[in-house]
C-alpha cells in the first residue's frame, strides 16, 4: 500500500494524494526503487522507532515509556486515519518554546505562536535498514538515517475568529499533547507528519523510508 498525502501551497485548499495497492505512481518509482525499509516494532501495527528528534539544530532528549525501547528513541506510530499528531509534553513544549513571543495557554492546551515569526526547523530521524535479498534469508547489510523534515504549514494552525463574531486571527500549534496510554507508543504521528514523507507498506513488517 502506497501513501502519499499532499498539501497546497497557501494551506487554504486540499492538496492532491495518492493511495494505491500493488502499484507506485509514475513519479515516485525512482524514488521507492532507491529506498531502504524500516522495520515496525511488532508485525501487526505500524509503529516504527525513532533515533532522534531536533528542534531549530538542537536535539530534544528523547525518554520512551514504551517497556523494552533502547535508549535514546522513542517509538512513533504511523496512522494515516490522524489528522494532527500528538507527542508527549516535554517534546511539545521543546517544539514550540523556542518560538519568540510564543505562550502556552493552559486551558486550550496549546502554544500561541505569533503569526509572521519563522515556525521551528522540526526533524525526526529514523533509522532505515539494507537488506540483501538475494539469499534465502534477508540479510542485513547497513543502515543509514532518514531525517524527515516537518514543512511548517504543518506545525501551526491559523485560527479565524471572524465567523465567531469577533475580528481577530491568531496562530496555535498544529501538535498536540499526548493524553493516551503511552505503554504501547510514545508518539502518533497523522497526517501533518505524513504529508512530509512517503510511506510503502510491505505486509513483511516493514514501511518504506
Amino acid at each position: 500500500t502506497v501513501l502519499a498525502l499532499g498539501r497546497s501551497g497557501d494551506g487554504e485548499r486540499a492538496g492532491e494524494g495518492h493511495l494505491s495497492i500493488g502499484e507506485y505512481p509514475a513519479e515516485l518509482k525512482g524514488h521507492f526503487s532507491n529506498a531502504s525499509s524500516i522495520r515496525t516494532v511488532k508485525p501487526d501495527d505500524f509503529s516504527v522507532f525513532a533515533d532522534a528528534l531536533s528542534v531549530n539544530g538542537e536535539s530534544v532528549f528523547l525518554n520512551s515509556s514504551v517497556r523494552g525501547t533502547p535508549s535514546g528513541k522513542v517509538v512513533v506510530n504511523l496512522d494515516s486515519g490522524t489528522s494532527t499528531a500528538t507527542v508527549p509534553k516535554d517534546v511539545f513544549d521543546a517544539i514550540y518554546g523556542g518560538i519568540s513571543s510564543a505562550w502556552y495557554n493552559a486551558d486550550a492546551q496549546a502554544w500561541v505562536v505569533p503569526c509572521l515569526n519563522d515556525a521551528p526547523n522540526v526533524t525526526l530521524t529514523i533509522r532505515c535498514l539494507i537488506y540483501s535479498f538475494y539469499s534465502a534469508f534477508p540479510r542485513l547489510m547497513s543502515n543509514s538515517d532518514q531525517a524527515f523534515h516537518i514543512h511548517p504549514l504543518d506545525l501551526t494552525d491559523v485560527n479565524d475568529l471572524r465567523p465567531y463574531g469577533y475580528n481577530y486571527t491568531y496562530c496555535s500549534s498544529a501538535f498536540g499533547v499526548s493524553f493516551f496510554d503511552q505503554s504501547e507508543f510514545d508518539f502518533l504521528l497523522g497526517d501533518s507528519f505524513l504529508r512530509n514523507a512517503y510511506t510503502s507498506s510491505v505486509f513483511l513488517s516493514s514501511v518504506i523510508c
